[in-house]
């Protein structure tokens, strides 16, 4: 059966506890779960960038991007997801509990979709509204944590917040770590805004 989408991201954004069950069990295919994933990646690079370039167009003179391979911020975003995923089946075993990798999948995507989002919208409102752009800033901190711990505590099964705010942050920090340590040995070029010297 077709998820509403749009149902789901309002859900997932005013009533994350209703949302979040709605992620675990769809048993998406390994097809699916690439694509989306790939699709993230890209949508996540292309946000980020967006980002970049607005605080550079604030600071011109204090900040400048440097983005020479795209494909490989593409790559270590689309890897990550996969990592974060397994540390999350990984971590969730040494607590006893079964997590199916699809199911992480799906709630870190979901997740991490609903970021890009927010992220899109923040940039269009300072663009358009300045300094009022701060009221979606401002959501995003309040709101990120706490549906952060919903979508991964839903996934452990548990209702303890804190368990699953706590369990994706070490996996999210470890897969970062992995794919910084591996991007830094291989000497590949990662997009970042750095002081215009």
């Amino acid at each position: 059966m077709p998820i509403p989408l749009l149902g789901l991201a309002r859900e997932s954004f005013f009533r994350p506890r209703t949302a979040a069950p709605k992620l675990i069990g769809l048993n998406l295919s390994r097809n699916v779960i690439i694509q989306a994933a790939m699709l993230l990646a890209v949508l996540t690079i292309l946000s980020q960038y967006l980002l970049f370039v607005f605080v550079q167009t604030q600071a011109t003179d204090i900040w400048k991007i440097s983005f020479s391979m795209p494909l490989v911020d593409v790559v270590v975003q689309f890897v990550t997801a996969f990592l974060v995923s397994q540390i999350v089946v990984i971590l969730a075993r040494g607590i006893r509990i079964e997590v199916a990798f699809s199911d992480a999948m799906a709630v870190y995507l979901w997740f991490n979709f609903l970021l890009v989002v927010l992220l899109a919208v923040m940039i269009l409102a300072s663009f358009l509204i300045g300094a009022a752009g701060m009221i979606f800033i401002l959501f995003t901190i309040v709101w990120g944590p706490y549906c952060l711990a919903v979508f991964w505590s839903e996934l452990l099964g548990t209702k303890n917040l804190f368990l699953g705010f706590v369990v994706a942050i070490v996996a999210f920090l470890l897969a970062s770590a992995i794919s910084v340590i591996v991007v830094g040995f291989l000497g590949l070029p990662v997009m970042e805004i750095v002081p215009n010297v």
